[in-house]
This record gives structure tokens, C-alpha cells and sequence, in this order.
């Protein structure tokens, strides 16, 4: 949201041997290193992911998967075991 121009936002689905993959990309801005760490932590930010990655974590013993880069944009991939 800091950017002022639009950006593009992709969601995909997709089966990765015995997993669903769920990968959402944007363009925008990034994320530094020191903020992905704090991202999935106990802090009161980003509550939103935090709970989903907390979930993920007890259900299926694997939480999201953060990868960005400064002004490069962010990829958030969640793998579920398929039953």
C-alpha cells in the first residue's frame, strides 16, 4: 500500500507431490530480512498472519513460507498435506 501505482497480486493453486500448495505473489515494495523474521512472531503486528501460521503449524507441523525482496515483491506459500 505504499506504493502509489497499482500492483498485481497472484494466487495459485497447485498439487506438489503429496501437498497442495498455496503461493500468493505480489510486486510491491518488499519486505527486509529484520521484518520477515518478525512477521510470524509473537508481536502484535500482522495478527492475521501470525494466526494462520500458528494454525498451519499445529495442524500440519509446517507454517507459511515468506520469501521477499526489497522493491522486488513477496511470495507467502502455505503446503497441506493432502489425506
Amino acid at each position: 500500500m505504499k506504493r502509489i501505482s497499482g500492483g498485481i497480486i497472484n494466487v495459485s493453486v497447485k498439487r506438489s507431490g503429496d501437498s497442495i500448495q498455496i503461493i500468493i505473489q505480489d510486486d510491491g515494495i518488499g519486505i527486509n530480512s529484520e521484518k520477515q523474521k518478525e512477521l510470524l512472531d509473537n508481536s502484535l503486528m500482522n495478527s492475521g498472519l501470525r494466526n494462520v501460521n500458528k494454525r498451519l503449524l499445529n495442524k500440519y507441523g509446517q507454517g507459511l513460507l515468506i520469501h521477499s525482496k526489497e522493491e522486488e515483491g513477496t511470495t507467502v506459500t502455505a503446503n497441506i498435506p493432502i489425506k
